[in-house]
């Protein structure tokens, strides 16, 4: 049962959290009063659409919900929220790590306090840091994600090849695909927010499962990315590109482009977030079947980690027109139904445990990983601000290219990072 594997979190057995009950449609003082907006990034959509259907049966509150892409939802977002036409609830990253992370909008005062509502006690530890500033709650973390590997079984299965558990089984796979005229890792680097999933998977392996402390003692400044094992994570990712891992000029295919490849076969695997899986399997043919792995970067398996965490959250308008209705959805997503129903169709695990849960085959892969205490909190979320993301990301671009060394990107997230 996924309760016993969830010990890890220091969490007993879950309370339902009971169901709204009585809820008035005069959903605020302000606007129109039975209307809700909402603004998601369109990986949430499978889960969302669900919720927001039974909040509308369930209240008789209308919602409208616009759905993005991360960078142009993160564009957006912020031009909306500092002119004050922001929807009442919209989607708020953990931590750091981009312009719509919790700690860029805080300064803002752009999300209300949540921490009185009846879920706050069941926010595992963990998750503390990457959803409160000064103390107060601002976001309902969502679920638990990761980036992995995601895999045709057939594709892999025709190139005469298995599932990668070293370093050296990666660049085997590799040949294996080339061999039988695929492409092995299908990468849209075009989409920055793709091109920097490798990196932080080998780096998850060689910086934070090889030292534990590798982040205070940056953050400290005992250590940087320059002297550390970051260059070997990103020269390895180099050795995949020359040794044809790759589909060609993958800095000019984007990340839509890459999910057919792998879901038409035609790519054997795509280093992919959790939350990407479903809309590539709604891609793929009728009884098409996937897996997913945890991409080594050493020849020692017990070595390999996965870097994962509280994936996506959600934060009500601080100038919500319909703050009560807001308050109403936030509890409802916040319910144990919804939460398992929104991680079941995101690939994911509920950041507040269900109780009971089963997981999708990607997210039994994270769970074991969690269960064996072999993940790192992504990284960019406990960078002290989302500008050391976007070195990485254009980083990753201009290596790839040959437009700047990987000395040249370590020494510009160093900067920022300062």
């Amino acid at each position: 049962m996924h309760t016993k594997k969830y010990v890890f979190l220091g969490i007993t057995a879950i309370t339902a959290i009971a169901m709204l009950a009585g809820c008035s449609t005069n959903a605020g003082a302000t606007g129109a009063p039975d209307t809700l907006t909402v603004s998601a990034v369109s990986g949430e959509k499978p889960g969302l659409d669900p919720a927001i259907a039974s909040f509308e049966k369930k209240t008789g509150i209308t919602v409208k919900v616009t759905y993005a892409d991360n960078p142009q939802f993160q564009t957006t977002i912020r031009t909306q929220l500092s002119a004050g036409t922001g929807p009442d609830v919209f989607t708020v990253w953990p931590g750091n790590g981009n312009t719509a992370a919790l700690e860029e909008l805080a300064p803002g005062n752009f999300l209300t306090d949540l921490s009185d509502m009846d879920w706050n006690s069941k926010v595992p530890e963990q998750f503390t840091q990457v959803t409160e500033v000064n103390g107060k709650r601002l976001i309902l973390p969502m679920a638990i994600g990761a980036y992995g590997v995601l895999y045709n079984e057939a594709a892999v299965k025709d190139a005469g090849t298995t599932v990668p558990t070293t370093w050296s089984e990666v660049l085997s796979f590799c040949d294996a695909a080339k061999s039988a005229g695929k492409v092995a890792f299908a990468l849209g680097a075009q989409t920055v927010s793709a091109a920097q999933v490798i990196a932080m998977e080998l780096a998850a392996t060689l910086v934070y499962q090889a030292d534990p402390n590798f982040q205070k003692d940056q953050d400290a400044g005992r250590t940087n990315f320059a002297s550390s094992h970051w260059v070997e994570a990103f020269n390895k990712y180099l050795e995949m590109q020359k040794r044809g891992c790759f589909n060609k000029n993958p800095v000019g295919t984007s990340v839509d482009i890459s999910n057919q490849m792998v879901a038409s076969g035609d790519a054997l695997a795509q280093a992919q977030h959790t939350a990407r899986v479903p809309s590539v399997q709604t891609l793929a043919p009728k009884g098409a079947k996937f897996g997913f792995f945890a991409l080594p970067a050493t020849d020692n398996p017990d070595d390999t980690w996965m870097p994962a965490g509280a994936a996506d959250g959600f934060a009500i308008n601080s100038k919500a027109k319909n703050p009560e209705a807001a308050q109403q959805f936030i509890e409802w997503l916040a319910s144990d139904s919804v939460r398992s129903d929104y991680a079941t169709k995101t690939g994911a695990l509920p950041a507040l445990p269900v109780d009971g849960f089963q997981p999708t085959p990607a997210g039994a892969v994270l769970d074991q990983y969690f269960t064996d205490g072999r993940t790192a909190t992504f990284m960019d979320q406990l960078w002290p601000n989302g500008k050391v993301t976007n070195e990485l990301k254009v980083g990753v671009q201009n290596v790839l290219t040959g437009q700047a060394s990987v000395a040249d990107t370590m020494k510009a997230m160093d900067s920022v990072y300062k």
